[in-house]
């Protein structure tokens, strides 16, 4: 018995406690796992949001440049396939305007098509918001319109089923419209916005 008091004794520091102070020590032992348990799980959850957001940016960043070379990929591929169609035919499509004189690459679709059988064609074209020149042709032509998202400078496109537009500024837009064509040399279009109205021509001439 006396053998067990001086190791009580010794691992409470010389003193005998009762068990009111044991149970007051043991009830701030707890406390300050407690507390020490607290904090930890605030730090894993701490880390596991900045590594949440850290993805969620980059996921974010590769969505844009997957989207801008989707993009890019299918600009390049539309212009190809309207050259390969006029070289085919044996003819260009030229669009003129203050002599100036501009390729025009039609699509391979029933609306450029219906347009081809009019030419030579003569139209004077009006100003709108300082990026178009339009003209309400006589006839309706066959219409595929689809949401466009964003217009390129030289776009060639009908809106509706009987206005067609020629665009000479970028720009996004939330309207619908059937791709006609794409002028090659589209940089070449800013004079057009000095003008109220132009008169154009859109004829074919053999290689």
């Amino acid at each position: 018995m006396n053998k067990r008091m001086n190791i009580f004794k010794l691992l409470t520091g010389g003193k005998v406690k009762n068990r009111r102070e044991v149970g007051q020590e043991m009830f701030g032992i707890r406390l300050a796992l407690r507390a020490l348990i607290f904090i930890s799980l605030l730090f894993l959850v701490g880390c596991s949001t900045n590594k949440s957001t850290t993805s969620s940016a980059s996921s974010e960043n590769a969505s844009g440049i997957e989207i801008e070379q989707a993009t890019t990929a299918r600009k390049v591929a539309n212009t190809e396939q309207t050259t390969k169609i006029s070289e085919a035919s044996g003819t260009r499509t030229y669009l003129i305007c203050n002599e100036e004189k501009f390729e025009l690459l039609l699509e391979a679709n029933q609306t450029a098509k219906a347009l081809k059988e009019r030419f030579p064609l003569s139209l004077d074209m009006a100003d709108l918001h300082r990026n178009e020149k339009y003209n309400y042709l006589a006839e309706e032509l066959p219409t595929n319109s689809t949401p466009i998202n964003r217009i390129e400078k030289g776009d060639v496109m009908l809106f509706g089923s009987d206005c067609l537009v020629i665009f000479y500024k970028s720009f996004e837009t939330s309207y619908s419209y059937t791709r006609i064509g794409k002028i090659k040399n589209p940089e070449e279009l800013s004079f057009l916005e000095n003008e109220k109205t132009v008169r154009i021509s859109i004829e074919e001439q053999k290689e």
